[in-house]
């Protein structure tokens, strides 16, 4: 065998295992709702403005990994703290779809 050849026993070649996978921390968002505006709108807000959105209150918010749609919940409070009660959770097979393109997670826009 060459000295410049990763062996198979060679983790790096191998690449992470699930459980290192398993580890990495992903932004999760949920989204509260979303509103178009013209720019003259945009430019007119102030502190103490309140946009309304196109979400009513009891609404399912979704909840994304990666800009990639993975659960719908309700907003509650846990304590002090907005939170999220999950209510639908996609199959695993899409939760596994959103966490695949590793472009979309580095992502915080």
């Amino acid at each position: 065998m060459c000295s410049g050849t990763p062996s198979r026993s060679d983790s790096s070649f191998m690449g992470p295992s699930v459980d290192e996978l398993l580890q990495l921390e992903v932004p999760v968002r949920v989204v509260l709702g979303q509103r178009r505006m013209t720019m003259h709108e945009v430019r007119g807000l102030l502190p103490g403005s309140v946009l309304e959105l196109g979400t009513m209150v009891d609404e399912d918010l979704e909840i994304t990994v990666g800009h990639r749609s993975l659960a719908t919940g309700q907003a509650c409070r846990l304590e002090d703290r907005a939170a999220v009660q999950i209510t639908s959770v996609g199959d695993p097979a899409a939760r596994i779809s959103a966490l695949a393109k590793e472009e979309d997670l580095d992502s915080d826009d």
